[in-house]
């Protein structure tokens, strides 16, 4: 058996590490464990490859940003209010999705990920490298 979290248990989209302590304020290796102890397998939803406008990823990290010929960044929907699209051709990203991952799998505990908004990383002819140089 598997219990999910999903979409609400971090601050923005994007800030994958940072919790809303409101609704749950042991942190998310307590809501983990607690799931194990029923003997059930934790997941936990995300978007890796998307930043929400106004999240601590988009607005600190600009240089994170797919973005347009114009020099716009490239967005991926409305949901959240809109977010962004990450620039997997940053090394710094990479390092960013490689980092949240292993916090949530090894630190926190969770047993698997349910991963949405793939259209974030679609072949975007507008960035900086071959589209096939891009794997994280």
């Amino acid at each position: 058996d598997i219990f999910q979290i999903d979409d609400g248990y971090q601050s923005a989209t994007g800030d994958w590490l940072t919790i809303d302590n409101k609704k749950f304020p042991n942190g998310m290796k307590s809501v983990a464990d607690n799931i194990h102890s029923k003997g059930m397998l934790a997941g936990l939803w995300l978007a890796p490859f998307g930043a929400e406008f106004t999240s601590k990823t988009a607005t600190q990290h600009h240089d994170w940003l797919i973005r347009k010929k114009n020099g716009h960044p490239v967005t991926c929907g409305i949901n959240w209010g809109g977010f962004y699209a990450l620039d997997i051709e940053v090394p710094e990203v990479k390092n960013y999705i490689k980092h949240f991952f292993d916090v949530i799998l090894n630190d926190w505990g969770f047993d698997l990920v349910k991963l949405d908004f793939f259209i974030c990383c679609r072949n975007n002819t507008e960035s900086r490298q071959k589209p096939r140089s891009a794997y994280v």
